[in-house]
């Protein structure tokens, strides 16, 4: 009965330690599917809002603010409007709502259980010392994708976005 209180004490704090952890912070990223690298840039997360600076494969902006996701084409001078439907996977990885479950490994680990409409079906994150060293996520098709953090530092400046004044809005509701 020790052990087993033990265990479950063990387990409120480490969900108590993630809680925290993804509220803000500024990383390197670099995102694989399976072995090939589809994205790298920076990324300034701050509650569920996010600024991801990509420099592969292309040079471009992703801002998720409130409700929305713009995303900034510096080449043809137009900045995208889309309705937040669950379509940038960190994001909805981070958020507090989903399900998750402690994982033992060497470090401090945690699957989540992701909602159907993000194309996802889990995910697990792997923190050392309170940083996130990266994220593995299975698609639907279960193919894996690996999203490895660098240089992983707390942070809580606020993220606002103004499109630039010569940029064309498109709508995509």
């Amino acid at each position: 009965m020790k052990y087993l209180i033990f265990f479950l004490l063990v387990n409120m704090l480490n969900a108590e330690e993630i809680k925290n952890l993804y509220d803000n912070f500024d990383a390197q990223i670099t995102i694989k599917k399976n072995e090939d690298i589809v994205s790298k840039g920076n990324i300034r997360y701050r509650e569920n809002d996010f600024f991801y600076e990509v420099e592969l494969p292309y040079s471009q902006k992703i801002i998720g603010i409130n409700q929305n996701i713009y995303v900034q084409d510096d080449d043809f001078n137009q900045v995208h409007v889309y309705k937040d439907n669950s379509s940038f996977l960190l994001r909805d990885v981070l958020k507090d709502e989903n399900q998750k479950e402690y994982i033992p490994c060497p470090s401090v680990c945690y699957k989540i259980l992701l909602n159907e409409e993000t194309g996802f079906s889990e995910a697990l994150i792997v923190t050392f010392d309170h940083i996130i060293e990266y994220i593995q996520a299975t698609d639907i098709q279960n193919i894996n994708y690996l999203i490895k953090f660098e240089n992983f530092k707390v942070e809580s400046s606020k993220i606002v976005y103004e499109p630039p004044e010569d940029y064309s809005l498109v709508r995509n509701d």
